[in-house]
């Protein structure tokens, strides 16, 4: 059976065509999307097709017609009238060959499918080219010779045409990149030769001047036939461009803000032991190097301070991104001795490891940012007075029983557990519903709101999450639980 479906609306326009038609009737592009009386190869075989069609439109009964093909193959047309609410939707042109060819000196009999089967046939195509035509990915045909021979609207939108007409008739390698259409040349096409089937991704520069991201997914039907996927990844890859560079710049940011907070009391401990270096140089200065030996050793002793409190600080602002396998009670350790910079009077600031060997494979900035933060968070939240933060580490199958993760996953059993207390006065129900989004702060000095947006983050990238536990006046404790790296 050969197929065509025409519009109504728009002159006998074929919006649809088999294989079988294309080949029997005229190329591709000449047949779909072309008034019938247009198509020359078809008026030569069946020149009262228009007549037919208009006399069904207008409510005759047209019955079957017989039509010999160029081959001198002869077949049965019939004309089944979709109907649609207000006008009639479609017409089905339905060209069927005989069914018996083994008598050549008998007339033969020519059995006609019933007008039901057609019906439903014709509701069948039209479904099926209706879901084709709504589908967001690009749909496509090429021949033997490479040259598409039909197409779907989104295809044509992908690759900048107007309409599925101004796509078909081109060759496939022609809509590429010259040195991607190579590449489809060499590699792809040796192995859909083999396999039938092939994917991969590229750039293409659409006709409309646009350059766009494509998956591409080929399949090799019987008679050379290629069957194309096209789907547009520009929106979605420019959107996670976008979120990157959010993410980098609120981490710059937040870093930043980790900075100024330590600045602040650092300048002032710093400013402290130069004067007390500028103080133990005098004698130097008047010559009593021999008989004041003891002033040269609180000298060095107090410019070795300066570099202690230098040096766990000195890289904050910079940005690595380095993956390597971290040492967790080290990176505690320094923490700890970071957070102690101008810690108000009275804070006490202590460790609690309880495993030594506990390694995580990660980006040693971005987990010295979390404890950072949460330290200094719990700083600002205790205030002066005698108060104590507790970094602690331990290994651990499970939450504690009073902990609810806020976000991100639990890893699999066991993992590194990860715990910042604090004695302050705990985190109000109001506060703690807002505490992940984006700009909220409750500091009293300045702050960007990105810290625990930019914590909750790193974690959730790094295949943790983090757990909390905050009662009033009792104090808050964040867990961190991050998978283990893996013995090496």
């Amino acid at each position: 059976m050969l197929v065509l479906i025409l519009d109504p609306a728009t002159t006998l326009t074929a919006v649809f065509s088999d294989a079988d038609a294309l080949a029997s009737f005229a190329p591709a592009p000449q047949a779909i999307g072309t008034s019938v009386a247009d198509c020359a190869a078809l008026m030569a075989v069946d020149p009262q097709i228009v007549t037919d069609c208009q006399a069904a439109l207008a409510g005759a009964t047209i019955g079957p017609r017989d039509v010999c093909l160029h081959n001198a193959a002869r077949v049965t047309r019939r004309l089944i009238v979709q109907a649609g609410d207000d006008a009639p939707k479609a017409i089905m042109v339905a060209y069927t060959h005989p069914s018996d060819v083994n008598a050549p000196t008998q007339a033969r009999q020519i059995e006609v499918p019933a007008k039901t089967e057609i019906s439903k046939l014709a509701d069948d195509v039209l479904r099926r080219s209706a879901a084709i035509n709504a589908t967001e990915d690009g749909l496509g045909l090429s021949d033997a010779a490479g040259i598409m021979i039909d197409a779907n609207p989104a295809l044509a939108r992908i690759f900048g045409c107007d309409d599925v007409t101004s796509l078909l008739g081109r060759r496939w390698d022609a809509l590429f990149m010259p040195s991607f259409a190579q590449e489809l040349h060499n590699v792809a096409l040796p192995i859909l030769a083999t396999s039938g089937k092939w994917r991969g991704s590229c750039t293409i520069p659409a006709l409309d001047g646009q350059m766009r991201e494509v998956d591409i997914k080929l399949t090799a039907l019987d008679g050379d036939i290629v069957i194309w996927i096209v789907h547009d990844n520009t929106e979605r890859n420019a959107l996670n461009r976008q979120l990157l560079g959010l993410r980098e710049q609120n981490e710059r940011a937040q870093r930043q803000e980790i900075v100024n907070l330590i600045a602040a009391g650092f300048t002032h401990d710093l400013t402290n032991l130069v004067a007390l270096i500028s103080h133990l140089s005098e004698p130097a200065m008047r010559d009593h190097f021999r008989t004041n030996r003891d002033v040269l050793d609180e000298i060095h002793c107090a410019a070795r301070q300066m570099i202690s409190l230098l040096e766990p600080i000195k890289q904050l602002g910079r940005r690595h991104a380095t993956t390597a396998r971290l040492d967790l009670a080290e990176l505690i350790t320094e923490a700890a001795s970071i957070l102690h910079i101008a810690a108000p009077n009275g804070l006490r600031i202590q460790t609690a490891i309880d495993a030594t060997d506990l390694h995580v494979q990660g980006d040693k900035m971005q987990v010295m940012q979390v404890l950072l933060n949460l330290g200094l968070n719990a700083r600002e939240a205790v205030g002066d007075g005698a108060q104590t933060i507790t970094l602690a580490l331990t290994q651990a199958d499970a939450l504690p029983d009073d902990a609810k993760l806020e976000t991100g996953v639990i890893p699999a059993a066991p993992f590194a557990l990860l715990s910042v207390t604090d004695t302050g006065p705990g985190i109000d129900r109001a506060t703690r519903t807002k505490i992940w989004e984006p700009y909220f702060t409750t500091k009293t000095v300045s702050g960007t709101g990105l810290g625990l947006f930019v914590v909750a983050d790193i974690v959730r990238a790094a295949g943790g999450g983090i757990a909390l536990k905050t009662r009033h006046a009792k104090g808050t404790t964040f867990y961190i639980a991050l998978p283990l790296a893996q013995e090496t």
